[in-house]
């Protein structure tokens, strides 16, 4: 009898611990279950626009061109025998800018030479995406995905930044932009950061 009144002790004691440890996994509209994504699992872009890995990515693209911004001088002396992409930062003066057109530029003049900083809304390079080491190739499925993603991430660049005016010329600007380089020459510069100063 004793022994019996153990075992229904530590059977209730067993159940209760199992059904403490369970917890209700929600279900898609298939029934299938919704598992929680693992934090330290790579980020997936299966089934997602161009858009949408833009905005998934952006928050720490963003941060990763403020971090990792090398000063200009420094960039343009890097030896590299094909064309290079990185972000940048340095402060100029504006001395033109073109508000009209597929490609509104601001020439900037900088210790190193003038620099065209693209607004958009035609931006063929991409200076942003490769520059950042938050997206790769192999994340997504080809290349013309690869090509559209850069598009998307121009678009994004180019939304989040205040657009300059004519009265910005001969205002001194603080820039962050992400740049491609082939032999000591800039061939493009998107802009993520512009401040003009007073």
């Amino acid at each position: 009898m004793f022994l019996k009144h153990i075992l229904r002790i530590l059977f209730s004691i067993s159940l209760a611990i199992t059904v403490t440890a369970c917890h209700v996994v929600k279900l898609d509209a298939q029934g299938n279950p919704i598992l929680p994504v693992d934090p330290k699992a790579q980020l997936s872009f299966d089934n997602m626009s161009p858009s949408d890995i833009t905005n998934k990515i952006w928050p720490k693209l963003f941060a990763e061109a403020q971090t990792k911004a090398i000063d200009l001088n420094t960039a343009m002396q890097l030896n590299h025998s094909d064309t290079y992409h990185v972000f940048v930062k340095f402060d100029g003066k504006v001395t033109a800018y073109q508000p009209t057109g597929l490609k509104r530029l601001l020439t900037v003049s900088t210790n190193v030479g003038d620099i065209q900083l693209n607004f958009g809304p035609m931006i063929l390079s991409n200076a942003i995406r490769d520059a950042s080491s938050i997206i790769s190739f192999d994340d997504v499925k080809n290349q013309v995905q690869f090509a559209r993603l850069s598009k998307a991430i121009n678009k994004k660049a180019i939304h989040n930044i205040t657009i300059p005016e004519t009265s910005w010329v001969n205002s001194p600007i603080h820039v962050v932009a992400a740049v491609s380089i082939n032999n000591h020459k800039i061939l493009a510069a998107i802009p993520l950061i512009i401040d003009r100063r007073q």
